[in-house]
């Protein structure tokens, strides 16, 4: 059966390397009937500004909103945050609190957010009503529809403009458009950085426009830095909750043995994971140059990416398993928590200038070491049991 179920794991281990560039969790938001009040929420909207049609309300999420998954559609009426991660998002329907998104799309169709929207996207586009926009992405668009109740930040390539701000606009971008033959969009000031001034067509701008001069090329590099790190984190997290799960249902015997590595066992771990590469590219070359090692050199090079990918994950697990038992908190649903804190310490120490990278380096090789160690070394004893039967 063990030999089933590590034919299984590596198989899974495989698959997972393959299909990793997208890897989602979905959590269904609970629904209820809404609770009647005497008093709506009203909103003073300009002459000749269209209201946002109202969504359908016969479904309600109470409380918080949490999806992530390749494409979603908020269309219901969420009473509290939205936490949407997710390659194409789109809300159609109403957010009672703050909307955060990471995605490489967000589109608000038709959507109305009671508070504010922080985004970090490829693209975002406006057809809504909003009342606070924060916002770093590629392209920023403000449909004829769309309605900024309140401020707008953001920070973009191009901006273009086709809606109205009911106050200020902040923005850091080269490239702003405005509405052709249009009355005034921005009824508040507009502060904008470009490394030289943009022509702000007259009468765009309702208060006053302030200019300030910076590189561009900085601010370009900020905004796909601070997304590139929010991606990397939330595939870290996803990998490792995954795979926690994975061993967890396949081989809960491997997690345990994992979690009772000792100190003596933890070096011999981290000694094996250093040596590891090593004995890897020594083996590939002989195999190599032999006549029949093309293929038993495939398997291993397979086997070797996948013990990688899964390294620092193995040494999250490890410290997981080893903090709950500190703290005494037993428990499945514990020690995922806390294996996740782990990564997410993990990720963090790897951001350090200098040293983050080679430390976040030793943790995942001691993860490699501690897998093979632990693989190998069982340290299953067999007892002998004897009885005397008697009359």
């Amino acid at each position: 059966m063990s030999k089933t179920k590590s034919k299984i794991l590596c198989v899974l281990l495989l698959v997972f390397v393959l299909v990793s560039s997208y890897c989602y969790a979905t959590v269904e938001p609970r629904t209820s009937e809404p609770e009647t009040t005497s008093e709506e929420k009203t909103t003073a909207i300009s002459e000749g500004e269209q209201t946002p049609t109202t969504p359908d309300q016969s479904n309600w999420t109470n409380g918080d909103l949490f999806l992530c998954q390749d494409k979603v559609t908020v269309s219901n009426v969420v009473d509290g945050n939205a936490f949407v991660i997710g390659k194409e998002v789109t809300i159609t329907g109403e957010i009672g609190g703050d909307l955060f998104v990471i995605a490489d799309k967000l589109n608000l169709e038709g959507g109305y957010v009671y508070s504010s929207i922080f985004a970090c996207a490829n693209e975002i586009v406006i057809n809504g009503v909003v009342y606070d926009i924060y916002a770093v992405c590629n392209n920023f668009t403000l449909e004829n529809n769309g309605f900024v109740y309140r401020n707008m930040n953001v920070t973009a390539s191009s901006i273009n403009l086709l809606g109205k701000v009911r106050r200020d606009a902040f923005v850091s971008t080269p490239s702003i458009q405005f509405a052709e033959n249009t009355d005034t969009v921005i009824y508040g000031n507009l502060h904008y950085s470009n490394s030289s001034e943009i022509s702000i067509p007259e009468g765009s701008v309702g208060g006053e426009v302030n200019f300030t001069k910076t590189d561009m090329k900085s601010v370009k590099t900020v905004g796909a830095t601070i997304a590139s790190r929010l991606f990397d984190l939330v595939k870290t997290l996803l990998l490792t909750f995954v795979a926690t799960l994975v061993l967890l249902w396949l081989t809960p015997k491997f997690i345990e043995r994992v979690g009772n590595s000792g100190v003596a066992k933890s070096f011999i771990s981290l000694g094996i994971g250093i040596a590891t590469p090593f004995a890897f590219v020594i083996a590939s070359v002989l195999l190599i140059l032999s006549t029949v090692g093309i293929s038993v050199f495939v398997c291993g090079l397979f086997a070797f990416i996948a013990l990688a990918f899964i390294g620092t994950t193995m040494a999250s697990i490890f410290f997981g398993k080893l903090f709950t038992k500190l703290l005494k908190m037993e428990g499945n649903v514990k020690f995922i928590l806390f294996t996740l804190l782990s990564t997410f310490v993990i990720w963090a120490i790897s951001l350090i200038p200098v040293i983050g990278g080679f430390v976040g380096l030793m943790i995942s090789l001691f993860g490699i070491g501690i897998t093979l160690v632990n693989m190998v070394w069982k340290k299953e004893k067999v007892e002998e049991v004897k009885t005397d039967v008697t009359e």
